[in-house]
Formats: C-alpha cells, sequence, structure tokens
C-alpha cells in the first residue's frame, strides 16, 4: 500500500494543482468572489505541495535505509566478490544471446537463492558421499554431551555401518564427551536386544529405555552440545546418507526439552531392569 502511494505521488501532485487551478478559474468564470476563489486554488494547491513532500521524504528515508543495508551487506567481502563476480559473468552471458545459456545461468541464479535461504532459516538437508557423513564430523567435534533418540530396528547395531556408528561413539567417550541414548523399544525388543544395550552401557554410554506405547517422539534424533539438531533419513540403498543439519535456536530448543522430558519419564528404564 505504501509502496502504491509512492508511485502515486507525482500524478497526485500534477492532478492537485490542476485541481486547485480549475476551482480558481471556476469560481472566477462563474463571478463568485475571486478572492476566495483564488485563496481556495491556493490552499488546495499548498495542501497537495505538503502531501507530495510528505510522501517524497518518506521515499527518500526508505531509499537510505535499503543504501545502508546494502552497504552492511557488501561489507562482507566473501558476499561482495562474489556478487560482482556473479554479476559480470551474468552480464557475458546475456551479450552472448543464446537462449538456452540464459535460462541455464537464471536456473543457477535461483538454486543459488533456494539455498542460501534454506541456510538462513537454520536447516539444511544434505545427501553425503558416505554413509553419516556430517554426524561422524560432529562427532568430532562435540566438546561435552552428545544425546541421541534411537526408535525402533534394532537390527541397526549389528550392520555395517551401524558398528562404524558405534565407533565413533566409543572415540568420543574416549575423549570424555558424555553421551546420552533413549532406545524407544518395546520391553520384548529390549529382552530381544539386551546384548546390544549392554555393550553401549558397559562402554559407558548412559542408556534409558523407553517403551514408544507411552511416548510420541517424533523421529530419531541427535543433539550436539545443545547447539546442534541432526535428524538421519536413508537412502535408496537403505543407508544412512541423508542428513538433516538444523541449528535454528527455537527447533534446537524444543528438541533439548523433548529429551530431557522422557529423560524424567516415570516409565524410563534401565538395562538392569531387563536382566
Amino acid at each position: 500500500m505504501f509502496s502504491k502511494a509512492l508511485r502515486l505521488a507525482d500524478p497526485l501532485l500534477i492532478g492537485g494543482i490542476l485541481f486547485s487551478i480549475s476551482i480558481g478559474v471556476i469560481m472566477v468564470i462563474s463571478r463568485n468572489d475571486t478572492l476566495s476563489g483564488l485563496t481556495i486554488g491556493l490552499l488546495s494547491t499548498l495542501v497537495t505541495l505538503g502531501f507530495d513532500l510528505v510522501v517524497r521524504q518518506a521515499k527518500t528515508e526508505k531509499t537510505l535505509i535499503e543504501a545502508m543495508e546494502m552497504s552492511q551487506i557488501f561489507a562482507d567481502e566473501v558476499v561482495r566478490d562474489s556478487l560482482k563476480e556473479i554479476g559480470d559473468s551474468y552480464q557475458i552471458i546475456k551479450s552472448y544471446d543464446y537462449d538456452v545459456f540464459s535460462r541455464v545461468a537464471e536456473a543457477s541464479i535461483q538454486e543459488c537463492r533456494i539455498k542460501t535461504s534454506e541456510l538462513a532459516s537454520g536447516s539444511l538437508r544434505f545427501e553425503g558421499t558416505s554413509v553419516q557423513e556430517l554426524g561422524s564430523i560432529e562427532y568430532e567435534n562435540a566438546k561435552d554431551h552428545i544425546k541421541v533418540m534411537h526408535k525402533n530396528d534394532m537390527d541397526y547395531w549389528i550392520s555395517p555401518f551401524g558398528k562404524n556408528y558405534f565407533e565413533r561413539n566409543l572415540e568420543a567417550l574416549r575423549r570424555k564427551i558424555k553421551i546420552t541414548r533413549i532406545f524407544l523399544i518395546s520391553d520384548e525388543e529390549a529382552k530381544k536386544y539386551i546384548h546390544i544395550l549392554q555393550k553401549q552401557e558397559e562402554a559407558g554410554i548412559e542408556v534409558i529405555i523407553m517403551n514408544p506405547q507411552f511416548v510420541n517422539p517424533g523421529r530419531d534424533f541427535l543433539l550436539f552440545d545443545n547447539k546442534i539438531l541432526m535428524h538421519y533419513y536413508t537412502d535408496l540403498q537403505n543407508q544412512y546418507k541423508i542428513e538433516e543439519i538444523i541449528v535454528s535456536p527455537e527447533r534446537v530448543k524444543h528438541a533439548i526439552q523433548q529429551f530431557d522430558i522422557l529423560m524424567k519419564h516415570p516409565y524410563g528404564k534401565h538395562v538392569k531392569d531387563f536382566l
């Protein structure tokens, strides 16, 4: 609405002046008080000029704010150099006057916008070249505490990538990183896979077993130092190569609260309860 008013400023100015002149002329022609007609016309002109001045001032302020925002953006050397290079390259591509090149360039710019917008939202979905690629990196980067929610599929731990993942756990434990893992499995599954649960507890992992019928935890997730939230998804080969990394404070806070609630849940059990 405001931008529309800015676009109408000049037409309104011209229209207002013409209207003012028309009033004065009509009153003179109709033999009304000439002074009154001129006064009304003058006042109408002044009101129109005043409105135009306010709109132009607002437009100038808006332009200055945008200029300041752009100067802050271009203060970043990476952004400045990248945008300049993209702009220069795009002009060269357009000069070729070849539609295929132009469409590919526009699609590439759009893809860049989408990806940076995704990052700005605080999350990134990533398909790695190896199983749990970024998750493995975060295990190495963790400094204090790793919290894990594991649902179902206990056979995962005897698969090749499950064993490799457990090795990452052991490496973190050797660096004095605390690991807490909540297993959302039934009592029957806990008894069936008690050797896996025991192995993890004996390694130094805090193990909590929770029957999923008592809670609604959503999907598996990992929390690194209460700062980075991660979800795993399986690819076409049923390997965990697709990862979603989340640093959005709101979503991380929600996951922390969810984890803490389950840790205090009265139905939480320990390995010893199944021996």
